[in-house]
């Protein structure tokens, strides 16, 4: 039974790693791009995301409008899509040495 989950968890992690291997590839500025672009889309279009982010909202701004709620959403995963690619890209983001 281990060996199942196994594989299962090495098929779900398969299209990260892809989507890492292929940003690994390109230059910097695409590839924070490309990081912000997959989570924007993965907290507007992915239900389960996006319901846990728009909870989130409601909760801490109970009366903010659904298209602030949007933006602010949107801006979320623009931001961590960036962060995401600099911590698992640290050591060539500390190279930069422009930050």
């Amino acid at each position: 039974m281990a060996k199942s989950k196994t594989v299962a968890s090495r098929l779900r992690f398969w299209p990260i790693g892809f989507l890492l291997a292929l940003a690994d590839r390109l230059p910097w500025g695409w590839r924070l791009a490309l990081g912000s672009s997959i989570m924007r889309a993965a907290v507007s279009l992915l239900p389960k995301y996006r319901s846990r982010v728009d909870g989130n909202l409601q909760m801490i701004f109970p009366y903010l409008a659904a298209k602030e709620r949007r933006r602010i959403r949107s801006a979320m995963g623009d931001n961590f899509g960036r962060t995401i690619i600099e911590v698992l890209d640290n050591p060539k983001f500390h190279e930069r040495g422009d930050w």
